[in-house]
């Protein structure tokens, strides 16, 4: 199992009758360690594996590069709007443009450095990679607003809404369930990091 905790079995499990689907991973980070996509990709699905971090774009680059462009690598900072971010770089799983992240682990990993660049927007994202059948969202302090700025784009009567989806919900678990239920997911796994929703 590739998953930091149980997840994958309950990705796998919502996702068992789409035997060759399409994933969007917003904060891919390694291509096995902790990953959440890493399964649906040796069972042939579709990825955009999308990070910030230049370790993980490394990383994920040389590990996929034999079945482009059925797994596409993209080097991107995502957040609900276009702005200039400072990105706090560690070769841990904490890359950050995220203050309270940042604040949070600057103690505990090796952060290394910083650069600047500028985020794309969610919106921009989804309309270079529509809705995929399995979505994940780890974007160290980003992903509840991000998750939750999906949410509010997309609309359950005419866009395709992921069958399942993986969110980090940090402090802000009330505002991804309310987001996740007034579009028609429920709850299939919680732990302390992340759930785990299907539609």
């Amino acid at each position: 199992m590739y998953s930091q905790y149980e997840e994958e079995r309950f990705i796998l499990e919502a996702l068992k009758d789409i035997p060759q689907g399409r994933l969007l991973d917003l904060g891919a980070s390694m291509p096995t360690k902790f990953s959440n996509s890493r399964r649906l990709i040796e069972l042939g699905w579709e990825a955009v594996l999308v990070d910030c971090s230049p370790d993980a774009i490394k990383a994920l680059a040389t590990e996929y590069a034999g079945v482009w462009p059925r797994v596409k690598v993209v080097q991107a900072a995502v957040d609900v709007k276009e702005r200039w971010v400072d990105i706090n770089l560690t070769e841990d799983f904490v890359t950050t443009f995220d203050a309270a992240t940042h604040a949070k682990w600057k103690g505990q990993v090796p952060y290394y450095g910083r650069v600047r660049t500028r985020t794309i927007c969610v919106f921009e994202i989804l309309r270079l990679f529509p809705a995929s059948d399995f979505l994940n969202i780890d974007l160290e302090g980003q992903s509840p607003a991000v998750f939750c700025e999906i949410m509010g784009l997309l609309n359950p009567r005419v866009d395709s809404l992921p069958t399942c989806i993986c969110v980090e919900y940090d402090d802000r678990y009330s505002d991804v369930m309310n987001a996740a239920e007034r579009n028609g997911y429920s709850l299939r796994y919680k732990n302390g990091t992340n759930v785990v929703l299907a539609r």
